[in-house]
């Protein structure tokens, strides 16, 4: 419920976001982002009363969420389409080196009653990162943003079959990373046996061919191949691996797991860099709207997953029965992927 209500909030958040970004500028906006989430995690950190704490990680979901928003503005103003593929792939392996980071981080800090130690961590990245923000990003200009409905330009995108796709592929796997993110650590210590900590490790783990293939895929799709090739391959692996769930022997085997985890995530590293690349070449810095369009597909998935996976899981009994609802789900991006024109 709660990372339900903060998904909706966010989905308000980044919409208000078009509206204010601008009055206010794109670096305003995301210092003040920054600042959010410095406020959260010290409530999260100091706070003893679960309202404060619920409402911290509010203010986190939205901060990031717009966070993330802003940083796409600053990446599109900077790159030509040309060059897109290695300008998305070097900022995902970036980001996505932080979330390898993050959850080894947190399986070496928590133990009994210790989770403050996993905030009072963040707080200390989290400051460096804006000191380098406001250095970075001080003199950003902005350009003459387009100003129309999100209602119209739900339209528009609709009608624009090559984005409207790109789009729901993108979508597809957000909804994948919403399912994982709940599910898989909770089919990993309840079903398999595995303690926290090592569901941590092998979550953290499985996260690596985020940062090991997507900056070399996206110098691929600049230079040789089409996205859709690659983005259709990433749905079939990620599928195949999601059904590994079900059959695959259901022990507590360190190294089966993270394999399986592995090879969802070298599935959904194509689809990420590949849907972001192509969905930024055919739009612009100024097309703030299809942006944040972008933007709210993860907190919606986040909205629409739990949904899903509550009604199939009182159908069907077992939670690893949900990976193969997953896998076939996944299959259907197919349908989407393929029906892409190349952007050459």
């Amino acid at each position: 419920m709660i990372y339900t209500v903060a998904s909706l909030i966010t989905i308000g958040g980044v919409l208000l976001v078009r509206k204010l970004l601008p009055k206010i500028g794109n670096y305003n906006l995301f210092m003040l982002a920054m600042f959010g989430e410095l406020f959260a995690l010290v409530g999260m950190l100091t706070a003893i009363h679960p309202t404060v704490v619920m409402f911290s990680f509010f203010l986190h979901f939205i901060s990031t969420a717009i966070i993330f928003f802003n940083l796409d503005v600053f990446l599109e103003s900077s790159s030509c389409d040309e060059k897109t593929g290695g300008t998305r792939g070097t900022s995902l392996t970036f980001q996505n080196l932080g979330f390898i980071l993050g959850p080894i981080a947190a399986s070496l800090l928590i133990g009994i009653d210790s989770y403050w130690k996993v905030y009072a961590f963040s707080i200390l990245i989290l400051i460096p990162a804006i000191i380098l923000g406001a250095r970075s990003f001080g003199n950003f200009g902005d350009p003459k943003y387009k100003r129309i409905s999100f209602f119209l330009q739900t339209k528009q995108i609709i009608k624009e079959k090559d984005i409207f796709f790109a789009l729901l592929c993108a979508f597809m796997l957000r909804v994948f990373f919403a399912w994982m993110v709940i599910y898989s650590p909770l089919f990993l210590h309840n079903t398999i046996g595995f303690t926290w900590q090592a569901t941590t490790l092998i979550i953290g783990l499985g996260l690596i061919p985020f940062v090991l293939l997507e900056y070399w895929l996206g110098k691929l799709a600049d230079n040789r191949y089409g996205e859709k090739e690659f983005m259709s391959l990433g749905f079939v692996v990620m599928a195949i691996a999601c059904a590994a769930f079900v059959f695959a022997p259901q022990i507590p085997n360190f190294i089966l797991w993270v394999s399986i985890i592995f090879m969802t995530r070298v599935g959904a590293s194509m689809v990420e860099v590949m849907s972001e690349i192509y969905i930024f070449k055919k739009i612009d810095v100024t097309d703030i709207n299809t942006i944040s369009f972008f933007r709210i597909l993860q907190p919606t998935a986040y909205v629409i997953s739990p949904i899903i996976a509550t009604i199939a899981l009182y159908f069907l009994g077992d939670i690893k029965w949900l990976f193969l609802v997953l896998a076939l789900y996944l299959l259907y991006g197919l349908r989407y992927s393929l029906a892409l024109n190349d952007t050459k």
